[in-house]
């Protein structure tokens, strides 16, 4: 809105910036007021998002078997993004629940590995690595 008032002053073009800002607030005010379908909002986003994502991976995977060994690996995370996102849209209010889920799930198992790698790296505490001796640009 301050960038439409800016916009205004300088006789440049601001209705778009007031649409713009408009929508914003709009925005804001549905998802405080009605948490409910900005859930539901966002787990049909996140469903179509898998299955469309799903659908690059697969024809990925045919684009470049010719490239790659074991594509069929691309071929099945392609599928499970399309079968997760058929589900989560299939039934959105139970969708919500599952991603609630699967994301502390997926906190979990990321911070078990996060925990691991940091022990991992203690072992190396004092030790000094460098990669190959590159000379300096001569100026």
């Amino acid at each position: 809105m301050i960038e439409a008032v800016r916009a205004a002053e300088h006789h440049e073009r601001w209705a778009a910036l007031v649409i713009e800002g408009i929508a914003g607030i709009a925005a804001c005010a549905v998802s405080v007021l009605w948490p409910g379908i900005t859930v539901l909002a966002l787990t049909i986003v996140i469903g179509a998002w898998a299955v469309v994502a799903g659908g690059f991976e697969i024809a990925a995977a045919i684009c470049l078997r010719q490239y790659i060994e074991h594509e069929w690996m691309l071929v099945l995370a392609g599928t499970a993004s399309v079968i997760f996102g058929i589900l989560v849209l299939a039934a959105p209010i139970v969708g919500s629940l599952v991603l609630a889920l699967w994301i502390g799930a997926y906190a979990f198992v990321f911070g078990i590995f996060q925990i691991a790698t940091g022990i991992r790296l203690r072992g190396f505490r004092g030790n000094i690595w460098s990669g190959p001796a590159v000379p300096a640009p001569a100026h």
